[in-house]
């Protein structure tokens, strides 16, 4: 049996993870509404809380930012662990999209972190198959 996208208040692991995605810049606006039309293509309509559809047609990067609490009635939260946000700061790396005043973990750090903890490289990819990640980078 396939495991349904973990999108709502009670088990947001999926969403938080797009969102984490979304404000690191590891992922754009396009790449977020596309993952939440799959959500919404894929997902049987008994268990898709409505707010994927408002995700999927958001008209705005701020929309699916600061304005995502009003859109979902909740604040996405990845409660990751030190290792587990290093390792996500590798995927950051990894897509090109550190920022200095945003990536936590000195580069050498997030890709060791990474190789110990593949987690966050493994969801990415599973949720946003179409994207790659620079293992040179």
């Amino acid at each position: 049996m396939k495991t349904l996208p973990q999108v709502t208040r009670e088990n947001s692991a999926d969403l938080s993870f797009a969102w984490a995605c979304l404000l690191s810049g590891t992922i754009g606006m396009e790449d977020f509404t596309a993952w939440a039309e799959t959500v919404v293509a894929t997902m049987p309509s008994d268990d898709l809380p409505p707010y994927m559809i408002d995700l999927m047609m958001a008209e705005s990067h701020r929309d699916l930012t600061v304005g995502i609490r009003d859109i979902i009635g909740f604040w996405p939260s990845t409660d990751f662990d030190a290792q587990t946000q290093a390792a996500f700061d590798g995927v950051v790396y990894l897509r090109g999209a550190a920022r200095a005043d945003d990536v936590k973990t000195p580069r050498h750090k997030a890709l060791a972190a990474l190789q110990q903890k593949p987690d966050p490289k493994d969801q990415f990819t599973r949720m946003f198959p179409s994207l790659t990640l620079d293992e040179t980078a």
